[in-house]
């Protein structure tokens, strides 16, 4: 018999299949590990669903066939990165439902204790707010340590001060992408960490 893999020692929750590894991909391989990447997102549309536009536009000719490909791409960035990954099943925005992410309640409520989280800031993009909503609500239920919230790219990366030892005080004024940074320093004590 083959032992169970080890718990993890960090966890990322993505929003959808490339949000961790478009925004992480330089820290993975330096965190705790093992590192797994939680999609929330990561659920195949209904069978028959007229495909989204942003699928179309990508060149798929249905939501099912953009998602195999997805899961395909994500399968190996995080095998790349030497990251375990987790696929709940709530649909991409426009083919799911819009209800909650009771999925993420239960990954979170069976997590070790110490285990180190990650969750998006939520720049302008309604599922990585939802994302992160959610996770805050479910751990400060289960009086769980906050987690550590990481700049989502590609959202926040069009600050022009991006990168630079600015970054942090622009997004602290900026009205187009600082909005999320903003919500979260208002409620949270935060230390920024680069």
């Amino acid at each position: 018999m083959t032992p169970p893999p080890p718990p993890p020692a960090t966890v990322i929750l993505s929003p959808h299949f490339d949000d961790a590894v478009l925004s992480l991909a330089g820290l993975i391989p330096a965190l705790d590990s093992p590192v797994t990447v939680v999609t929330v997102y990561g659920g195949a549309p209904c069978p028959g669903q007229e495909v989204s536009w942003w699928d179309t536009t990508c060149g798929f000719s249905s939501g099912g066939e953009a998602h195999l490909a997805r899961v395909a791409e994500d399968t190996r960035a995080c095998a790349l990165l030497g990251a375990e990954r987790v696929v709940l099943g709530h649909p991409d925005g426009p083919y799911g439902d819009g209800g909650p992410l009771h999925e993420i309640d239960t990954y979170l409520a069976d997590l070790a204790p110490g285990t180190r989280l990650l969750i998006p800031l939520g720049t302008n993009q309604a599922d990585h707010a939802k994302v992160r909503d959610r996770a805050l609500r479910v751990l400060g239920e289960l009086g769980r340590p906050l987690p550590l919230v990481y700049a989502d790219l590609p959202y926040t990366g069009h600050l022009k001060e991006w990168g630079s030892a600015d970054t942090d005080a622009a997004l602290a004024v900026n009205e187009d992408f600082g909005r999320a940074y903003q919500d979260i320093a208002s409620r949270y004590r935060t230390r920024t960490v680069h």
